[in-house]
C-alpha cells in the first residue's frame, strides 16, 4: 500500500506565469537523517486551476530532487511505499515559490511500519468485542523479558483487531486481562490473559515477524476462561497498624502483559478482589502524587500467591511507599 506524506507549500505572492523557479530539496529519514531515495515528489497547484497538471520529480540516491516549475502556490506530496511525513504539523507550513532558484527545507519522513491483524474469540468460537489486544517486542536482554513499550487496540464488534504502525521486528501478541471488580461474584468464569497462538504462559507464546510494510494476517486465537475466587486480606505498616487507602496490586506470574488489577483498602485496612484462578504476584503500596511503579518477583514486599479451588482470605501485606 502506498502511503502519502503531504506538505502544503502556499505562496503569498501573486501568481506569475512566465517566471520559472529551479526548485531543489532533499528527503531524509527523520530518525537517522539518512537520505531517502526513490521518493516521488509531486507539485499540485493550490488553489487548483482549470486544466492544470501536476509536476513530479524523483529523489536520487542522495535523497535530492530538482525541478523547474512556474512560480506560484503549490501543494507538495512526497510519496514512497512504507513512509509517512514525520511531523504531521508540517502539513500546514506556508512557503513562497518564487525567484530564480529556491531550496525547500528538508522533507523528513519516517517508516509507516508493519501491521498485525487477526480475530479474538472465546473457547466456543464466539467473537469477543472490545477486548484489549497488545503487541510487544522482546527486550534485547532475553526472550523472556519484554520491551515496556507496546501497541494496543480494542477488538471491534466482530472480535477483529489490527495493530498498525509497528516498527520492523518480532512481537508477542496478547489479549489482555481487563481489570477485575470487587463487585463480581466469586465462582463465575472470567477471561484470562492469553498469548498467540492460545497459551497463558508467555514463554510458550509464538513470536510474530513484522516487516517494514507488510501486514501479518490470520493471527487469530481464543482467550481462556477460568473460575473466579475471592481474595481478601489486610494491609499494615511496619508498626503493624492497618492502613486506610493503601493500593494492593496483582500481576499474573509468567504473564508480563496485562492490566494489573488493583484495589484500595477500606478504613480498617482491609481489601477484597475477585480474580480468576492462577498464580499471582501481589504488593501493597502507599500511593503518592506520582504514578505507581511496576513490580516483579524478587523485589522487596512482593508476595507470590496461588489461587486454586477455594477463596483466599486473611492475607497480610506490609505496605511500601510508592517511589
Amino acid at each position: 500500500m502506498i502511503t502519502y506524506a503531504v506538505l502544503a507549500l502556499l505562496a503569498v505572492a501573486p501568481f506569475q506565469v512566465s517566471s520559472m523557479v529551479r526548485l531543489t530539496g532533499r528527503v531524509v529519514d527523520a530518525a537517522t537523517n539518512d537520505p531517502v531515495s526513490d521518493v516521488e515528489i509531486t507539485f499540485e497547484r493550490t488553489p487548483s486551476l482549470p486544466g492544470a497538471t501536476s509536476l513530479s520529480a524523483m529523489t536520487s540516491r542522495a535523497g535530492v530532487f530538482s525541478i523547474d516549475i512556474p512560480s506560484g502556490d503549490y501543494r507538495l506530496l512526497a510519496r514512497r511505499a512504507g513512509y509517512v511525513l514525520a511531523d504531521k504539523r508540517e502539513a500546514s507550513t506556508l512557503l513562497t515559490v518564487r525567484g530564480r532558484a529556491q531550496t525547500v527545507p528538508d522533507i523528513r519522513l519516517e517508516p509507516s511500519g508493519g501491521a498485525i491483524a487477526g480475530r479474538i474469540v472465546d473457547v466456543r468460537g464466539n467473537p469477543l468485542p472490545r477486548r484489549l489486544v497488545a503487541a510487544v517486542r522482546p527486550a534485547v536482554f532475553g526472550a523472556l523479558d519484554l520491551d515496556p513499550s507496546a501497541a494496543s487496540v480494542r477488538t471491534n464488534d466482530l472480535g477483529e483487531y489490527r495493530l498498525s504502525g509497528l516498527p520492523v521486528g518480532r512481537y508477542y501478541v496478547a489479549a489482555q486481562l481487563l481489570e477485575s471488580s470487587a463487585s463480581e461474584a466469586a465462582g463465575s468464569a472470567a477471561f484470562v490473559s492469553t498469548y498467540y497462538p492460545g497459551v497463558t504462559d508467555q514463554p510458550a507464546a509464538s513470536l510474530i515477524e513484522v516487516t517494514e510494510t507488510g501486514t501479518r494476517t490470520g493471527i487469530d486465537f481464543s482467550i481462556f476462561e477460568a473460575p473466579t475466587r475471592s481474595v481478601s486480606g489486610l494491609v499494615v505498616d511496619e508498626a503493624n497498624r492497618p492502613i486506610k487507602g493503601a493500593v494492593v496490586m496483582f500481576s499474573r506470574a509468567r504473564q508480563l502483559l496485562g492490566v494489573s488489577p488493583a484495589v484500595t483498602t477500606d478504613d480498617g485496612g482491609r481489601f477484597r478482589l475477585i480474580l480468576p484462578e492462577g498464580d499471582y504476584l501481589l504488593v501493597a503500596s502507599i500511593p503518592t502524587s506520582g504514578r505507581g511503579r511496576g513490580f516483579a518477583l524478587g523485589e522487596p514486599g512482593v508476595t507470590q500467591l496461588t489461587i486454586g479451588g477455594d477463596s483466599v482470605s486473611d492475607i497480610r501485606l506490609v505496605a511500601e511507599q510508592n517511589r
